[in-house]
C-alpha cells in the first residue's frame, strides 16, 4: 500500500510507541511520527507540522487523551483521534466519543489499530467532503444572492392564487431584488406577502391581463417571453417569466419604455418619409431625432449632402453633427423646441460636420413633432446647403 501517514502519537511508553508504529508500517503505512510529552510540545507539534491522524494513551499520569483533545480542539484543527486503554469503561469511552474522539481501542488488541486508522482516515476525508460541499453550496448561495441583489434587471418571485375553478385570480409577492424596487417604485418591505391587487390596485383591470398571462405560466409551467404596456405603472416591460416550483412563477423585467418611444417615434417618422415625396426626392437633407438627439429618419438628399448613409446614421447622435464652436448655440435652440412643443424654427444659417469632417454651411429650419395625444416625441429638421 506504501501510504503516507503523519502520527501524532501521546504516549509515554517508547516500547507502546514501537508498537503501534510496526502495526501501522505491517499494514502497509510509511509512517512518520512525533510523540510530544506535554499540551505546550503538543500544540508546537501541531503548529510545525501537518498530522494525518493522532493516536492518544487514555491512563497516562500528566498528559493523556482528554487533554490531548482539548489542546486538539483548541488548535481548531480537524484530525481524527483515535484513543488507545489498556482499561477504559464504556461510560468513559461515550465520553471520549462525544468529546470528539474517532475510536478507542484496547492495547491488547494492536491487530485492530490499523483498521481503526483506514476507518478514521475515510471518515475524516468524508466530513471534509461534506464541509467542503457546504462550503461550495455557501458560496453558491452567497455568489447568487449577490448576483440577484445586483442584477440590472428587476427580478420577482411570485405565488398565484386562483378561485374555486383554478382560475388564477391573483398573486402574491414572495420576493423582489433592489432593481425590482428601483424599477417601479415599490418597496420589499410594502408588499412582500401581499397580493398584487392590493400593492396595485387595478391590476386585475389592466387590459394587459397580468394575472391571467402570469397564471398560465404558474400553473402549467410554460416560460414565456414577451414585451407589454402596464396602465398601472404607464411603462412598457420587457418579461420573461418561468415557473421555479409549483403554483409559483418569476419575473425578469426592464423598463423599455424609452425604447418604445423612439420605435414609434421612428415608425412615424419612417411613415413621413414614405409619404412624403418632396422628402423623398428632395436635395435637402431632411432628418428627424429623437428627445435624446438620437437620429430616426435620415433621407437621401442628407445622405448626399453629408456622406453617412441611412443606416449609419440611424445609429448615430445628432450631436456629432455639430462643430464644437456650435455646439452650445445649437443644443440651446433644441431644448426651446422641446419647451414648446407646437414651435416652428425661422430658419437660420449654422454648420453641420460630413462624415469626412468638414463643416458644411447650412440653413436649417427645425419644428416638433407631436403624436395623437399632443406630447413631443421628437424634431424634424431641414437642412438646405449653402453653396
Amino acid at each position: 500500500m506504501n501510504v503516507p501517514l503523519r502520527l501524532l502519537i501521546i504516549e509515554d511508553s517508547d516500547r507502546d510507541v514501537a508498537l503501534e508504529v510496526r502495526a501501522l508500517e505491517a499494514a502497509g503505512y510509511l509512517v512518520t511520527h512525533a510523540v510530544p510529552v506535554n499540551a505546550a510540545e503538543m500544540k508546537a507539534a501541531l503548529a510545525k507540522q501537518a498530522f494525518d491522524i493522532i493516536i492518544a494513551d487514555h491512563d497516562l499520569p500528566q498528559f493523556d487523551a482528554p487533554g490531548a483533545l482539548a489542546v486538539l480542539k483548541e488548535s481548531g484543527l480537524d484530525i481524527p483521534f483515535i484513543v488507545v486503554s489498556g482499561a477504559i469503561g464504556e461510560e468513559e469511552a461515550v465520553a471520549l466519543i462525544k468529546a470528539g474522539a474517532h475510536d478507542f481501542i484496547m492495547k491488547d488488541r494492536p491487530s485492530r489499530l490499523a483498521s481503526a486508522v483506514e476507518h478514521a482516515l475515510k471518515d475524516a476525508e468524508n466530513q471534509r467532503g461534506r464541509k467542503r460541499m457546504v462550503e461550495e453550496l455557501r458560496q453558491s448561495e452567497e455568489k447568487y444572492r449577490k448576483l440577484f441583489e445586483n442584477m440590472s434587471s428587476s427580478f420577482a418571485l411570485h405565488e398565484i392564487i386562483t378561485d374555486k375553478s383554478g382560475a388564477p385570480v391573483d398573486y402574491i409577492f414572495l420576493e423582489v431584488n433592489p432593481a425590482f424596487e428601483k424599477m417601479t417604485g415599490l418597496q420589499q418591505k410594502d408588499i412582500i406577502g401581499k397580493r398584487v391587487t392590493e400593492a396595485l390596485p387595478g391590476t386585475e383591470a389592466d387590459p394587459a391581463d397580468w394575472i391571467g398571462t402570469y397564471g398560465k405560466v404558474a400553473l402549467d409551467g410554460e416560460p414565456i417571453t414577451f414585451e407589454r404596456y402596464s396602465e398601472n405603472m404607464a411603462k412598457w416591460y420587457s418579461v420573461v417569466a418561468y415557473s421555479p416550483g409549483a403554483r409559483q412563477f418569476a419575473t425578469i423585467f426592464a423598463d423599455i419604455s424609452e425604447r418604445k418611444q423612439g420605435e414609434e417615434a421612428l415608425r412615424m417618422a419612417n411613415l413621413l418619409l414614405r409619404m412624403d415625396v418632396v422628402a423623398r426626392d428632395s436635395n435637402d437633407a431632411i432628418t428627424v431625432q429623437d428627445l435624446q438627439g438620437r437620429i430616426l429618419a435620415w433621407n437621401p438628399g442628407a445622405m448626399r449632402m453629408y456622406g453617412w448613409s441611412e443606416s449609419e446614421a440611424l445609429a448615430m447622435n445628432m450631436r456629432k453633427r455639430i462643430p464644437k464652436e456650435q455646439a452650445e448655440k445649437e443644443l440651446a435652440l433644441l431644448k426651446k423646441i422641446a419647451l414648446d412643443n407646437k414651435m416652428i424654427f425661422q430658419t437660420h444659417q449654422t454648420q453641420r460636420l460630413s462624415k469626412d469632417g468638414r463643416s458644411v454651411d447650412v440653413w436649417v429650419t427645425a419644428s416638433s413633432l407631436i403624436n395623437d395625444a399632443g406630447e413631443l416625441y421628437a424634431i424634424s429638421t431641414t437642412e438646405r446647403k449653402i453653396d
